[in-house]
């Protein structure tokens, strides 16, 4: 009993490592994808409308982050 215990809480800390891990990357994902969004905005007739876009498909990128 006591190594199956042993077994379940080292494979909880390794997966839950992996999870904050894998979250970590795809925050960064989504950081790089805002900075490069707003470059574009430079060229862009409307540069607010662009950059508030860009804020929107962010939120969405850290929400997939999330699931």
């Amino acid at each position: 009993m006591r190594t199956l215990i042993v077994i379940v809480t080292g494979l909880t800390l390794v997966l839950g490592w992996s999870l904050v891990h894998a979250q970590s990357d795809c925050r960064g994902q989504c950081d790089l994808m805002l900075k490069e969004c707003k470059q574009d905005c430079v060229d862009a007739q409307n540069f607010d409308q662009c950059v508030s876009s860009c804020q929107g498909l962010y939120q969405q990128c850290l929400g997939s982050c999330q699931s």
